[in-house]
């Protein structure tokens, strides 16, 4: 037995890859809307303190229903570039990533991709000059305070941190991956007749970092035009859906690296002497 083998997928025939994926697909969005009632139920009770852990598996394991579905909107060019793309199934930064980026609109696939990269660095310095305090990885620091409780060493302390000190019981809210896998599965993008629409309104397409949203958009008007006219969406699919992923399914991400950029005390160091400099030349 060997789990965490998506990237078997590589070696399924063409014939029998689609209606493996749909199959995983409903499993997944399944499981999500279980998540998702859990925590209605939750948030109906006085037990509160576990609705931020499920609303962050919640969110990764729509992720990953994202990243299947970019497995099959990018266009392979080779085993490799499949292969790394599908990783970011099993990776939690990746898949925090997915879920940070779940409904942005930027203008360009390079816009996007700056974006992302911000993401990926592995500490990082913020506070009230922007480079009072290091941090580290928002992504990976939110989804571990929230479910666990640490000693962290800072730049001058050690201090535990728990859960208990960032639940806000009324800030809660459907993550946005959750919303638009909700939505492309009420569509039927997630179907293996779905997806057989998504990867032909796909190919070909040459998406790079100067591919513009209005291209971007006409592709997904265009997926979703042939959902509607082929009946595939379900009987509780509304208009809002339809808004939803026009507005929210960013641009494919199968190219783009997720993996952490590692941040040396040294790259720190000297960012924040450059601050300094840049400060000291402005009072002179």
């Amino acid at each position: 037995m060997r789990p965490r083998a998506v990237v078997d997928l590589l070696s399924v025939s063409p014939g029998k890859k689609l209606p493996l994926l749909a199959e995983g697909l409903e499993l997944i969005c399944e499981h999500v809307g279980a998540l998702t009632d859990s925590i209605t139920e939750l948030q109906a009770s006085s037990s509160t303190r576990g609705i931020e852990p499920l609303e962050g598996l919640a969110a990764e394991e729509a992720s990953k229903a994202l990243i299947l579905l970019d497995f099959v909107r990018m266009e392979v060019r080779n085993q490799r570039a499949a292969r790394n793309h599908l990783a970011k199934y099993n990776q939690h930064l990746a898949r925090g990533i997915y879920a940070q980026v779940a409904g942005m609109s930027p203008g360009t696939l390079g816009e996007l991709r700056k974006y992302i990269d911000l993401l990926r660095r592995q500490y990082y310095l913020d506070g009230p000059n922007d480079v009072d305090w290091v941090f580290r990885n928002e992504v990976v620091q939110a989804r571990e305070e929230a479910q666990y409780v640490d000693y962290v060493a800072y730049e001058d302390e050690h201090r535990w941190v728990s859960p208990r000190d960032r639940w806000n019981p009324t800030s809660w809210r459907t993550a946005p991956a959750v919303e638009l896998v909700g939505a492309l599965s009420r569509l039927g993008a997630c179907t293996e007749a779905g997806l057989t629409v998504v990867m032909e309104t796909w190919k070909g397409v040459a998406v790079h970092d100067g591919t513009s949203w209005m291209e971007h958009a006409a592709l997904l008007r265009s997926t979703v035009s042939q959902l509607v006219t082929q009946g595939l969406h379900s009987s509780v699919a509304t208009n809002e859906d339809v808004t939803l992923v026009l507005d929210r399914w960013t641009f494919p991400m199968g190219d783009i690296e997720l993996s952490e950029i590692q941040v040396t005390k040294e790259d720190l160091r000297a960012e924040r002497e450059r601050w300094e400099a840049r400060m000291a030349g402005d009072w002179m």
